[in-house]
């Protein structure tokens, strides 16, 4: 009987899957323009009762400024706290009043985003949006609370044996660098940032040649490229990413280096006469 039932379960686990691969393609993903020329996914979901709007832009800021790791970190929720005429409480008042949500997050690769409202309030949370990218207070006494805060729970974080295995490993596989930082939250990278590197790091990111945007709900294009325009149409027409760094060389074929770390002979073995040179084996220099 254990295994009929589990036959079962594991039929009606494939249905299911079946299913949802079924549903997922009778979705249909336009790729229409906005009036303003913004380029945008768009998925039609009539049955919907709240319309979404996901937009991201790349950056590498945290892995191109040496000290600066903690910006996709800090940066994205110090805009959160609202703007110089909405502070926090009250926009988040707002956008209760509205039945809509609206979030802000950053990583070593993007920062994106995301607002979710009934179709006849997009149009209000958008309002609330726009002026979060291009007018945020960006308080210092709150940035000051969060650097304290996530430089105090990392210090913590030293003394329980799980994390400092954790970011020993990390340390030993990533070795010193920007992703090491950001992986395991060294505290000094949050110390570093200020309100002026925040500000300077969204005039650099926040432009709309740079924008991946999604909508789905049930707006239609037309009405949900408005929408989109309204809420971008404030930031400038281009932005100024930072370049990310290059990757490091490929080690050369007759050896063997740690993430294209320096690497040290280990071993020579004598030139064979059929052969002028032999390969120089190489271990890795670890941290």
């Amino acid at each position: 009987m254990k295994g009929l039932g589990g036959f079962v379960a594991a039929f009606a686990g494939i249905v299911v899957l079946a299913c949802a691969a079924d549903a997922f393609a009778d979705i249909r993903v336009a790729r229409p323009q906005t009036p303003g020329g913004l380029p945008f996914r768009h998925v039609l979901l009539p049955e919907e009762t709240h319309q979404t709007i996901a937009f991201a832009w790349r950056d590498g800021s945290a892995v191109t400024f040496a000290g600066r790791e903690a910006l996709v970190a800090l940066a994205p929720t110090l805009m959160m706290e609202g703007t110089h005429t909405l502070p926090r409480s009250a926009m988040h008042e707002a956008l209760r009043d509205f039945q809509a949500t609206l979030e802000l997050t950053g990583t070593t690769s993007l920062l994106r985003g995301r607002l979710t409202a009934p179709p006849a309030r997009v149009t209000d949370a958008g309002k609330i949006l726009a002026n979060l990218l291009t007018d945020p207070a960006l308080p210092q006494d709150r940035l000051r609370e969060l650097r304290k805060s996530r430089a105090a729970a990392s210090r913590q974080a030293d003394e329980n044996p799980e994390t400092l295995a954790r970011r020993l490993l990390m340390r030993l596989i990533l070795g010193d660098g920007a992703y090491y930082r950001i992986l395991t939250g060294e505290p000094g990278i949050y110390e570093r940032i200020e309100v002026a590197d925040i500000d300077a790091w969204r005039r650099n990111i926040l432009g709309r040649d740079g924008l991946v945007l999604v909508a789905a709900g049930p707006l239609d294009a037309e009405k949900a490229g408005a929408e989109i325009d309204q809420i971008f149409a404030g930031l400038p027409a281009t932005a100024n990413p930072p370049v990310r760094p290059g990757r490091p060389p490929a080690p050369q074929a007759n050896s063997w280096c740690w993430k294209g770390r320096l690497c040290k002979p280990r071993s020579r073995l004598p030139a064979r006469r059929d052969s002028p040179s032999r390969p120089t084996l190489c271990a890795p220099m670890l941290p």
